[in-house]
């Protein structure tokens, strides 16, 4: 009876399986799924590009829905509590916000986030959330100001509005 240590272990060499010619079923499917969860997995890493506060601005209320003529037109708004980042992963731009429901993502909401352009230090981006509104953010990565805007046109309450925000 030959014996041997293995992993701190006496183990009984004459009931171990005999090498077989080829493995089992079970273990090459095993194998074939952890090869495509590690080829799936990227080591992408979102990088936050630039990062704004609050935000401060006017917005416009037409008369419709719920918005009676008394209260529509120009008003004061502001996102007291509001973040927003410019992020970017791979090749793709996102924008995650911070509002009354915590943090978020333009992507992750629906929104289809474009590139329009890059002028200087500026970073144009728009986000379309279809039937519902478009936003144009302007980042400033040298002066650190996010100037923003937003026409909401299929949601209960619908708005124009124009937003500036300090970054870091």
């Amino acid at each position: 009876m030959a014996v041997a240590c293995r992993a701190g272990l006496l183990v009984n060499l004459e009931r171990l399986p005999r090498n077989r010619t080829r493995p089992p079923q079970k273990s090459m499917k095993l194998l074939a799924c952890i090869a495509a969860l590690m080829l799936l997995a990227s080591p992408v890493v979102a990088k936050i590009l630039i990062t704004c506060g609050e935000s401060h601005g006017y917005a416009y209320y037409p008369q419709q829905n719920f918005v009676t003529k008394d209260k529509s037109g120009w008003t004061a708004d502001k996102l007291s509590k509001g973040a927003f980042s410019l992020v970017k992963k791979g090749d793709e731009l996102d924008i995650r916000f911070k509002d009354a429901r915590g943090m978020n993502s333009a992507r992750a909401d629906g929104g289809k986030v474009s590139l329009l352009g890059v002028a200087g230090s500026n970073i144009l981006v728009t986000v379309v959330y279809k039937n519902i509104s478009v936003e144009l953010y302007t980042f400033d990565l040298k002066e650190k100001v996010l100037l923003w805007t937003q026409h909401k046109y299929g949601a209960i309450i619908n708005k124009a509005a124009t937003y500036v925000s300090k970054c870091q």
